[in-house]
């Protein structure tokens, strides 16, 4: 081959080298940081609709005097269960996680209206009205998706919830919220 030819053949190489370190800076400084803020803000919405619907439910929670009332509540925590799902997607099942957490939450918090609702009652459900120590609960609920709605505000800037959370120090009390959650329906499930 000669010095010509092998000239523009290393010429060739260096270009195509360049190009490709260039491609592969492109999409480690632009392309991954983009679709990791598109990810986190698709986290935000869905934790704010999430809050949104936990909100709803509250507001049912909040007017229950029957177990009929309380049942509408469930409408709001089965759409909840499914914002749940959204940021769930991808993640390792660690009690230690958020998402998890507020997923769980939520999915004892829909098991506990539905069990108010039927009781130990099988066959057609009759309405009733309330308990005092089911009302008693129903409150703590309350108290605890309010708590959450003040921790859990948050903007769709491309940072990660948790770490915006962390930022705000809320991090650790909206887990200790969804603990809460978590307990509270757990003790309403086993009191039928």
């Amino acid at each position: 081959m000669s010095p010509k030819i092998r000239r523009y053949v290393v010429g060739i190489l260096v270009i195509v080298l360049v190009i490709s370190v260039g491609l592969n800076l492109y999409e480690h400084f632009v392309v991954f940081p983009q679709m990791q803020a598109t990810l986190n803000n698709m986290r935000v919405y869905a934790l704010q609709s999430w809050v949104d619907q936990m909100d709803l439910t509250q507001d049912v929670l909040d007017h229950a005097e029957t177990n009929f009332d309380v049942y509408d509540a469930k409408l709001h925590t089965s759409s909840a269960r499914k914002f749940a799902q959204i940021y769930v997607t991808g993640i390792d099942y660690d009690a230690e996680n958020l998402y998890y957490l507020l997923s769980y939450s939520t999915s004892r918090l829909d098991y506990a209206i539905e069990t108010i609702f039927l009781g130990n009652i099988t066959g057609p459900v009759p309405s009733r009205y309330l308990d005092q120590y089911i009302l008693q609960k129903i409150g703590s609920i309350i108290q605890t998706i309010e708590s959450i709605k003040h921790s859990m505000k948050m903007s769709a800037n491309g940072v990660d919830p948790i770490q915006q959370l962390e930022e705000k120090g809320n991090l650790t009390n909206t887990m200790n919220y969804c603990d809460q959650i978590i307990e509270t329906s757990t003790e309403i499930i086993n009191y039928y």
